[in-house]
C-alpha cells in the first residue's frame, strides 16, 4: 500500500524548512506551463472521477459542486508539484465560483496556500496588483509572488482567483519561524507567539505522523517535528480566521496536512464551527495500481480520507 508516499517528502520539508526537495519529484514537471484555466476534467475509468465518503458512492461533478456551493471553507488536500492535480484545483474554485453567478449570486474568494509564507503578505499582494491588471503574465506572477520557478505549476489557482477578483493569502510560517519549535518544542516559545485557542492534534494523527518518521530522530526530536506540524495547522487556520472574510475559502495544502479530518481541517472546524467546512482530496491514481485504491477511499484505523476524493490520472 503506498498511501504514506505523497507525505514523505513534505515531512523533510518540516524537518529543514525548505521547499528543494520537492524538487526531486518526477510529477509536476511538464515543460509546458499552464496559461489559461484548463477545460473541466473528462470521464475516463478514473479521470475526472468523485467518490462521496458519505454516500460511499461515486458522484457526479455536478452534483460535487453543488455541495461545495453549500459550504464556506473548502480545503483541497494535494500531492504538491503535480500538474493534473494543480489543474484539478483551479478547475475546481472555477466552478464553484461560476455556479454562484450563474444563480444571481455575486460571491467574494479567499484562496489561501500553504506555500505562501503569511509574513510575505504584502509582496505577494504588490506582485498580485499588477498580475490584476495584467501588467505582468502568471508565470511572472508565481514565480515573483513565491520565489521558485516550480511554483508555476500553480498557475490555475492564480488564474481562478484572479478570474473573480479573490484575494490571494499567505498562510504558513517561514522557516525561520519554525525553527525554534523544531529545535526546542513549544514549551519554550514566548505565550505570545501562540495563537489563542491553540489545540494539538488528535491521538490518530500523532499516530500517522509517528509512522511517516519511523527512524527519523529521538522521540524528544519527534515530539518537536510532531508539535511544530500541528502549530503550522493551527496557524493556518488562525490567519484564516483573522483574514479571510470572504463568502468562499480555498485553502490548498499538502494532503498529510488535512486527511481523516485531522491537522488544518479539525482546527479550521474548531475555529469556525458556525460554518461548514469540506475536504476534498484530490488524489493522482498515477501513483498506484487500481487494486490499491479502495485501501485509500477508507482506513480501517483512520477513517474517511476526506468527504470527497477528486481523482485525477488513471492507475497502471
Amino acid at each position: 500500500m503506498k498511501i504514506q508516499t505523497e507525505s514523505h517528502l513534505y515531512k523533510w520539508v518540516l524537518i529543514f524548512g525548505t521547499y528543494i526537495l520537492f524538487s526531486l519529484s518526477t510529477e509536476g514537471m511538464a515543460q509546458n506551463t499552464p496559461v489559461a484555466l484548463p477545460s473541466p476534467i473528462g470521464h475516463a475509468p478514473w479521470n475526472g472521477q468523485i467518490y462521496d465518503t458519505k454516500l460511499k458512492k461515486m458522484i457526479t461533478q455536478e452534483e460535487l459542486i453543488a455541495q461545495l456551493q453549500n459550504s464556506s471553507i473548502i480545503v483541497l488536500g494535494e500531492k504538491h508539484y503535480s500538474e493534473s492535480i494543480q489543474n484539478a484545483e483551479g478547475i475546481l474554485i472555477d466552478l464553484v465560483m461560476n455556479a454562484s453567478r450563474n444563480i444571481g449570486k455575486t460571491k467574494t474568494l479567499t484562496t489561501a496556500w500553504e506555500f505562501y509564507i503569511h509574513a510575505n503578505q504584502s509582496v505577494i499582494n504588490y506582485f498580485y496588483n499588477f498580475f490584476l491588471q495584467d501588467k505582468i503574465s502568471v508565470e511572472t506572477f508565481m514565480e515573483k509572488s513565491h520565489g521558485s520557478i516550480q511554483a508555476k505549476l500553480y498557475a490555475p489557482m492564480a488564474l481562478a482567483t484572479k478570474k473573480y477578483h479573490g484575494k490571494l493569502l499567505g498562510v504558513n510560517l517561514s522557516s525561520e519561524e519554525k525553527i525554534p519549535i523544531l529545535e526546542n518544542g513549544l514549551s519554550n516559545l514566548p505565550p505570545d507567539m501562540i495563537p489563542p485557542n491553540f489545540a494539538l492534534g488528535s491521538a490518530n494523527y500523532y499516530k500517522r505522523f509517528e509512522l511517516a518518521m519511523a527512524g527519523h530522530g529521538s522521540p524528544e526530536k519527534l515530539k518537536n517535528y510532531y508539535e511544530t506540524q500541528c502549530f503550522v495547522d493551527d496557524m493556518m487556520a488562525y490567519h484564516i480566521e483573522q483574514e479571510a472574510k470572504s463568502d468562499y475559502v480555498f485553502l490548498i495544502t499538502g494532503s498529510f496536512h488535512m486527511e481523516y479530518g485531522d491537522g488544518v481541517l479539525a482546527r479550521l472546524k474548531a475555529r469556525f464551527p458556525q460554518k461548514q467546512v469540506t475536504s476534498v482530496r484530490i488524489f493522482n491514481t498515477n501513483d498506484y495500481v487500481e487494486s490499491e485504491l479502495a485501501e485509500v477511499i477508507h482506513d480501517p484505523t483512520y477513517g474517511d480520507l476526506s468527504d470527497f476524493i477528486f481523482f485525477v490520472g488513471e492507475p497502471f
